[in-house]
C-alpha cells in the first residue's frame, strides 16, 4: 500500500471470476480509493503494478479487468495510460431497494 509520511494514501480490491472461456482466472480491481491529496501523483500506478506483477506471477491468472463509468474520462486515460483497453462490455443490473 503506498504510503506518505507513514500514512496510507490508496487502496484496491481483487476479488476473482473463474472464466470458463479461458480456462482461468481473471482479477477484478475494485473499490479503488486514492486520498484527494495524493491523486495524480502516481499512487494508483503503483497499485495497479503490484496487482500486474502478483497475477503474472500466480498460475491460472489470465488478467487483470476493472468497471470504470462511461463518464470517468479522467480514469479511463488512467487505465488507458498503463495499457489496458476497453473491453466492450456493458453492465447490466436489477437493483433492489432495502429500506
Amino acid at each position: 500500500m503506498p504510503t506518505h509520511a507513514g500514512e496510507p494514501v490508496g487502496t484496491l480490491m481483487l476479488t476473482t471470476e473463474w472464466s470458463d472461456w479461458r480456462n482461468a482466472w481473471w482479477w477484478w480491481i475494485q473499490s479503488v480509493y486514492v486520498v484527494p491529496a495524493a491523486r495524480r501523483g502516481g499512487v494508483f500506478r503503483a497499485l495497479y503494478a503490484e496487482a500486474e506483477r502478483l497475477a503474472r506471477a500466480t498460475p491460472g491468472v489470465c488478467g487483470l479487468r476493472l468497471y470504470v463509468e462511461n463518464d470517468n474520462l479522467r480514469a479511463q486515460a488512467t487505465y488507458a495510460a498503463l495499457g489496458m483497453e476497453d473491453a466492450r462490455y456493458r453492465v447490466f443490473e436489477a437493483g433492489f431497494s432495502r429500506g
